[in-house]
């Protein structure tokens, strides 16, 4: 019985952590040229500081150079946390930095084309795990970026992440809230350590 019990348990484990193909084939934004654009600012995080009363958390981005961005959120759905004074206050902890994990569903990448921005990361719903999504925004000038749009192609839940194309109105915007002298360490972005994503990246 424990042996079975084992067995069960690794393998849930397993699925857990495992990632089909074809998800794999539409995480493709890496594989675009890495171009810069003066105005999207990457010595600090930008902060929805928008988001009470229209949106179900607070989320923060910060950019790299390589082409990933680390997003965070804030959840206004749970018990409220008097500790959490926003994200323009939370990296004040150089320890918190040089230590930072935050997990798999927090990394992801980003491209530019002219003054339009795409992100990619990997999403988890009620039904589905690591499921690839896509957000398109404007860079409207080096202090506020707006996400207009995303898509899914391979979601199946209703909620939060219904298939296909959607239009987010009004547009979710971003600020630059503050410059970091430190941030957290873009190579711990776990799919940098995987083959498939090596093979495909281009940031040159």
């Amino acid at each position: 019985m424990c042996y079975q019990f084992s067995l069960i348990l690794l393998s849930l484990i397993f699925l857990g952590c495992f990632i089909p193909i074809y998800r794999k084939k539409d995480f493709n934004l890496c594989k675009f040229r890495l171009n810069h654009n003066s105005m999207l600012r990457l010595n600090g995080l930008y902060d929805s500081i928008d988001s009470v009363g229209k949106y179900q958390s607070e989320n923060c981005l910060i950019f790299y150079s390589d082409g990933t961005f680390l997003e965070l959120e804030h959840s206004f759905n749970i018990v409220p946390d008097d500790s959490f004074k926003g994200w323009k206050n939370y990296f004040d902890d150089s320890v918190l930095i040089k230590n930072f994990d935050c997990g798999r569903n927090c990394w992801g990448v980003y491209r530019l084309k002219t003054d339009t921005i795409f992100l990619q990361d990997f999403e988890n719903t009620g039904q589905q795990t690591n499921v690839v999504v896509t957000w398109e925004g404007i860079i409207a000038n080096d202090t506020t970026i707006s996400f207009y749009k995303w898509s899914c192609k391979k979601c199946l839940d209703p909620l939060p992440y219904p298939p296909g194309t959607h239009l987010i109105d009004p547009p979710r915007k971003f600020i630059f809230t503050r410059e970091m002298l430190e941030k957290p360490d873009s190579s711990n972005a776990w799919f940098k350590k995987k083959n498939w994503y090596n093979r495909k990246s281009n940031t040159k």
